[in-house]
């Protein structure tokens, strides 16, 4: 099936729409289309396992979800990060139309590390209360916090097994496998 896209012209969300499933991650950042490749066995247990304890760890009024689902910021903006947490009532049919409370990104071995850092501070622009970066090689999870300000970030800190952030108590170790 052959997919003409516009040229020239910003992509919107409901392009996205009609894009594919063929197993590729596709995400829009002010109409620019952003492509990668399926995720590998590691990173799915990852996210699993970290998705297992985000959800027994979650209140009530929280939902843990897991990519693909759409975060949808604007017409010309949607991010599909690794697992969101967000408010029951803030969930949509196909997608996330609010920032979620939080964001986590595990990072896949061919990874830049200055575009998964850039990514988390579009994600605490667009409102994200809290975003992890996790990195199952080496051990180590990023939390990247916004003050009130949102131009105001928080210097970010690696975390240690039994760590809490905003809450959550992280256990490298269960999350990692």
């Amino acid at each position: 099936m052959a997919l003409r896209l516009p040229w020239g012209v910003a992509l919107t969300y409901d392009d996205l729409q009609n894009l594919p499933e063929d197993g590729h991650r596709y995400e829009l950042l002010d109409g620019a289309l952003l492509v990668t490749p399926s995720p590998n066995h590691a990173h799915q247990r990852c996210v699993l396992s970290l998705a297992v304890v985000l959800r027994y760890a979650a209140p009530p009024d929280l939902e843990v979800i897991i990519a693909p689902f759409d975060w949808l910021i604007g017409p010309r903006t949607s991010f599909e990060p690794d697992i969101l947490v967000a408010r029951r009532a803030d969930i949509g049919e196909r997608n996330l139309p609010l920032p979620p409370v939080l964001a986590v990104e595990v990072v896949s071995p061919g990874d830049s590390s200055t575009e998964v850092h850039e990514k988390a501070l579009d994600w605490l622009a667009a409102g994200a209360r809290l975003v992890l970066v996790v990195h199952p090689r080496p051990r180590t999870i990023t939390a990247h916090r916004s003050a009130t300000d949102i131009q105001i970030l928080h210097e970010a800190d690696t975390l240690d097994a039994g760590d809490v952030v905003d809450g959550w108590r992280v256990g490298v170790g269960e999350l990692l496998g």
